[in-house]
């Protein structure tokens, strides 16, 4: 790794003070040995650690993957008792403020009022809120105008049932390539500037949707809305891992995950009646309403969570109180920042192909949200063409589906953490390949739904049956996005924003142009063995998680270069 990486780093992670855990101190063995009352003990040439104060019995070095600081320790046993552990605690925090560079600008101490991590719970909580509703309107977006999709053909005097298609699904392949860019903005600007910038363009793009004249016209409108309103879903990630703790995270994740996965459901239901009501243009002057009226409440309610932004806020405060113009935020890099945002751009793009982890991870999301999309938009043409449904009533079939992603969603928010702490409690131990358990037996549901939903359709079985296929796949769709989303977080805690973009360019691409070949590929192997070509292929990818599971940790390890 470059050193303007290892500087681009520095930058970012920051996070609230951590003292030494129990299990950072090692004992040395018994012939490394230290006399009373001599000034110091030198260690290793490779580890070169000095122990200053009174040993009695034995020296204490304390590590936590590398030497983190100078401890004094006094101690009459070699028991670790609790009051040796906590004194131990007490003055490696004093020693490291002690060797401290009294112009850098840290949190005062842990309990530091003013870091993400210790803000109240309400505070949090209309953090967490106001994101959730905004997660939740963009994937509204990206379905609503599907069941008017044929009336738009119409209007717009279409004659491509793929170009047709294409209008709802480019809504993914934008927002997959909007956090190439905001993610790694939000690593070096903060997470708030971005959020109300993209807010902001995907109300405009909302309204050029509307006023769209032609079908290649509401294609690119589509498409910036994408990469406009990706913001608020790739950089969510990053915003948990601010202020919410390792422990909490599989629930908080869950009820942000929730407005994602249930926006494309209710969008062609409301978009279905509005566009049967109103005509389909109404569809997009109601997004522009509702995301205007969201963009002033996230003015409002929004905090900057991200920590090396607030500490480099901090500093500029101190300096201009006391005059100090050498003052500077822990972290702060030397290099120019124009090159640090390049290479801050250039980190999600390094991590999918030089991670496998992430690669891994993202092949499978692809393959879901990509599973997903087809089912949004060939909903209009089986069933108002085979079934004889309405705009609207075509609209509440996406209900199916919904309810799976629910049912799943109220599971996971109940059980994720619960087996994540047994897991740790089974196994002594604590690795973020413990948040795919759930999803290790959760990736038979795709394929499953799709044998049943496909040779139901091919018979024309009376709807409920595939519809109550549709639920299936609802459930591990949900199963595959929040564990694999909780997974990166907790693998790339410090560049969580960048890791979930990461995956962005390849799940998006897949949601964008796999719908693209549905009908086509119904057409030429009829809706079972079509359905069922697809159910093989998702068979074959649910052995991902498994790999994931066994090896993640050790792959994490061997390919950490370019995640830091």
């Amino acid at each position: 790794m470059s050193s303007v990486d290892k500087h681009a780093t520095m930058v970012e992670d920051q996070d609230c003070p951590k003292l030494p855990t129990p299990e950072s101190i090692v004992i040395p063995n018994d012939d490394v040995a230290a006399r009373p009352n001599e000034g110091d003990v030198t260690g290793s040439d490779d580890d070169n650690p000095t122990v200053t104060g009174e040993i009695v019995n034995n020296s204490i070095i304390v590590r936590e993957e590398k030497i983190i600081t100078e401890i004094e320790i006094i101690t009459s046993d070699l028991s670790s008792s609790s009051p040796d552990l906590e004194a131990a605690e007490k003055t490696a925090d004093q020693d490291e403020r002690h060797h401290r560079d009294p112009n850098e600008v840290d949190w005062d101490g842990p309990d530091d009022p003013e870091c993400p991590m210790n803000w109240s719970r309400w505070r949090k909580s209309w953090i967490i809120t106001i994101l959730s509703v905004l997660r939740l309107l963009i994937p509204f977006a990206s379905s609503m105008m599907a069941p008017a999709i044929l009336n738009i053909h119409d209007e717009l005097h279409s004659d491509s049932a793929t170009l047709d298609t294409l209008s709802i699904s480019i809504f993914m392949l934008g927002v997959g390539a909007g956090p190439l860019l905001f993610a790694p903005l939000s690593e070096l600007y903060g997470r708030n500037l971005i959020y109300h910038l993209s807010n902001f363009f995907f109300t405009i793009s909302s309204v050029g949707c509307a006023k769209a004249p032609s079908l290649k016209s509401l294609i690119g409108f589509r498409l910036l809305a994408g990469i406009a309103g990706s913001a608020v879903i790739s950089n969510g990630g990053g915003t948990i891992a601010d202020i919410v703790p390792k422990e909490s995270r599989g629930l908080i994740t869950t009820l942000m995950v929730l407005g994602q996965l249930i926006g494309p459901v209710i969008g062609p239901t409301v978009g279905g009646y509005v566009s049967q009501g109103l005509g389909w243009r109404w569809i997009f002057w109601l997004l522009t309403i509702v995301s205007g009226v969201f963009t002033f409440l996230g003015f409002i309610f929004l905090r900057e969570t991200h920590a090396p932004t607030l500490l480099k806020w901090k500093a500029a405060r101190l300096r201009r109180k006391t005059g100090n113009q050498l003052l500077y935020h822990k972290g702060k890099s030397s290099f120019p920042q124009r090159e640090l945002f390049m290479k801050a751009c250039q980190r999600p793009l390094r991590m999918l192909f030089t991670n496998p982890v992430i690669f891994i991870v993202s092949i499978y999301i692809a393959l879901v949200l990509g599973y997903a999309y087809i089912l949004f938009t060939s909903f209009a043409f089986i069933f108002q063409q085979r079934y004889g449904f309405g705009e609207g009533t075509t609209g509440l079939l996406y209900f199916g589906i919904g309810i799976g992603m629910l049912a799943a969603l109220v599971w996971m928010s109940r059980y994720s953490d619960r087996i994540f702490a047994q897991k740790e409690r089974q196994t002594g131990k604590s690795k973020a390949e413990f948040r795919l358990i759930p999803l290790l037996y959760g990736t038979f549901f795709i394929p499953v739904g799709y044998i049943i939903y496909g040779w139901a359709v091919e018979y024309h079985v009376y709807w409920v049956v595939p519809i109550l296929a549709t639920m299936l796949m609802g459930v591990g769709t949900v199963l595959a996005l929040v564990v694999t989303q909780t997974y990166l977080i907790d693998a790339f805690t410090v560049h969580a924003a960048s890791a979930n973009a990461a995956n962005s360019p390849i799940r998006c691409l897949a949601a964008a142009l796999l719908p693209l070949s549905g009908l086509s590929l119904y057409d030429a192997l009829t809706f079972g063995w079509g359905n069922t070509m697809l159910a093989l292929i998702a068979l074959v990818f649910s052995a991902l998680p498994w790999i994931t599971y066994r090896y993640g940790e050790q792959l994490r390890a061997r390919y950490n270069a370019d995640t830091k």
